[in-house]
């Protein structure tokens, strides 16, 4: 009897709860705009359903169940700080509490979206081994990464001292 998958849900349930949970978002974020319901919400579940299937099941730990549950928690890392943030009691002299309502980036509803949508992203077609193991493999996909990564870095160094040249002129 194997025990692993006994509390884990299918990845159509995943693909359900995760796009529920993108739309309210979506629809918290974009409420200003007059929206079609229907074609949105079917939409969203297109979308995570489609992301579901990039991740590779075969992989033991950056697969599928790993991006829900990241998705999760970050909606839920967001939703703590969100409640946390927007309320503060004082407690006045007289014994009385009064709470004040504060604005702070993270109550942002845009910000909370992206937030968790970058969650569901994050490992796409993760190869499942560390960049290091990949870098020792001599993979493609580091070698193109580490050939663009010292291009950047060669830019921002000829524009940094492009910077310092015209400051001292």
């Amino acid at each position: 009897w194997n025990t692993q998958n006994f509390f884990q849900p299918t990845r159509a349930e995943l693909v359900q709860d995760c796009a529920s949970l993108l739309y309210g978002l979506f629809q918290n974020a974009f409420q200003f705009l007059d929206l079609d319901d229907n074609l949105w919400k079917t939409s969203v579940f297109d979308y995570v359903d489609k992301i579901s299937l990039l991740y590779d099941d075969e992989i033991e730990f950056h697969n599928w169940h790993h991006a829900s549950h990241v998705l999760i928690s970050t909606h839920h890392l967001m939703q703590h700080y969100q409640d946390k943030s927007n309320h503060h009691h004082h407690r006045r002299p007289s014994g009385t509490t009064i709470t004040t309502i504060t604005t702070n980036p993270i109550t942002c509803p845009f910000l909370h979206f992206v937030m968790v949508l970058s969650a569901l992203i994050h490992d796409v077609e993760h190869l499942g081994v560390t960049n290091i193991q990949l870098e020792k493999e001599q993979h493609e996909l580091v070698v193109k990464i580490v050939g663009a990564e010292k291009e950047e870095s060669n830019n921002n160094e000829n524009n940094s001292h492009k910077l310092i040249d015209t400051k001292s002129s």
